[in-house]
Parts: C-alpha cells; sequence; structure tokens
C-alpha cells in the first residue's frame, strides 16, 4: 500500500510539473533594442548651458543627441517639451559641496540603560 500512495504521488507531480503553463511574449522579445526617442526637452550638456533638442536613448544608453532631422526615425517618440534633462554625473545622493551641518551629541535614552 506504501508504493501505490508512493508511486500515485510521483505521477501526480510528474503531471503538475509538466502541465506548468507557458504563454507566448506579446510584443518584442528584446525590450532592450527598442530606441527611444525624447523630443523638444531642454538638455542641460554642460554647466551654465542649456539648448533645446532630442536625444535617443537605447539600451539605457543615450546614442543620439541633436535636432529632429539627427535622431532615428524609426523610434518610439515622447514629447518631452518643458522637461530638462540632465547628464548622469548628477548624483542626486551626493553631499560633494555641501556645508557640514553642526553635529548633535547623542543623548542616551531608556533604552541605553537594559541591563
Amino acid at each position: 500500500m506504501k508504493y501505490l500512495m508512493l508511486i500515485g504521488a510521483a505521477v501526480l507531480t510528474v503531471c503538475q510539473a509538466v502541465a506548468q503553463p507557458s504563454f507566448p511574449v506579446n510584443g518584442t522579445r528584446e525590450k532592450g533594442s527598442i530606441v527611444y526617442v525624447l523630443e523638444n526637452a531642454t538638455l542641460h550638456t554642460a554647466p551654465g548651458s542649456t539648448t533645446t533638442g532630442n536625444i535617443a536613448v537605447s539600451k539605457g544608453v543615450i546614442v543620439a543627441v541633436g535636432s529632429p532631422s539627427d535622431v532615428y526615425a524609426a523610434a518610439v517618440r515622447i514629447n518631452a517639451a518643458g522637461m530638462h534633462i540632465y547628464p548622469s554625473f548628477i548624483d542626486l545622493w551626493s553631499d560633494a559641496g555641501m556645508p557640514e551641518g553642526p553635529r548633535q551629541e547623542r543623548k542616551q535614552g531608556p533604552q541605553d540603560n537594559s541591563s
């Protein structure tokens, strides 16, 4: 009886593993191959230097910067009018160039007095 139950459990396990669904991929298989063009954005190329133009991005990397005739014709176009695009050398969490704040001594609380 034990062997029959063991064989039954093995058959059910195999049937369940074989019955796992696989769905077809909708759209392109490799999303990184799509080129995105951000149009009419304000581009900050250097400190104090701005221009209005387009940026083409493919696989997370800027591949072209310029006027509408300079960038890719077959791409997903996103209207970025009124938006500002900065280079990646700006680190949002950096404290470089910031004045150091006043230091405060840590006061002991009741949780520090546990034995």
